[in-house]
């Protein structure tokens, strides 16, 4: 029996593809009045706020073909805050270039930048792989999930099922 794409597809690549997956479902469960209203319990952020910050620390591996990977030098694009088509559009763009990541680049060697000190100087530079740092943009993204989930509630909306749930809780959960 012949395999499919799907079940020759890296784990990797197939949480990635949960991951993004989940992001469109947050989209499609709110409105754009819910997508930029400040949420008291989370010191006034939006939605739209956790979801732009995690769309572009799943940008610079998804995107860059570097071999330096910076995630000092995101854009920061207030339009995906403050417009829920823009960041649509935005993420539908990058959903189409994590599909086209080939297996064999996830352990591509890459230097990774990243300020992690509020101290003066230049910013961390660590060496790294491709994989891992998908692997890293899928963990940070389910800690904003699970805000992003809470705000929902808060909201008055029920957030989309596994909307920050790491997939560790759910394995121990049995789900």
């Amino acid at each position: 029996m012949a395999r499919t794409n799907q079940e020759r597809r890296p784990r990797i690549l197939l949480a990635l593809d949960d991951a993004l997956g989940l992001e469109l479902r947050l989209l499609e469960t709110v409105d754009d009045e819910l997508w930029s209203m400040p949420v008291d319990i989370a010191m006034d952020a939006t939605l739209g706020q956790h979801f732009r910050h995690c769309l572009e620390h799943f940008q610079p591996p998804v995107l860059s073909s570097d071999e330096l990977l910076d995630y000092d030098a995101r854009p920061r694009d207030r339009r995906v805050e403050e417009d829920r088509s823009h960041a649509l559009r935005r993420l539908e763009a990058l959903v189409g270039s994590a599909a086209e990541i080939p297996a064999s680049d996830l352990s591509r060697r890459i230097l990774v930048r990243c300020r992690i000190s509020n101290q003066p100087g230049p910013s961390g530079e660590v060496e790294s792989t491709l994989g891992r740092e998908l692997m890293y943009a899928m963990a940070h993204a389910i800690h904003h999930h699970a805000l992003m989930a809470v705000m929902c509630r808060s909201l008055g909306v029920d957030p989309p099922e596994g909307l920050g749930m790491a997939p560790s809780t759910a394995a121990h959960r049995g789900g």
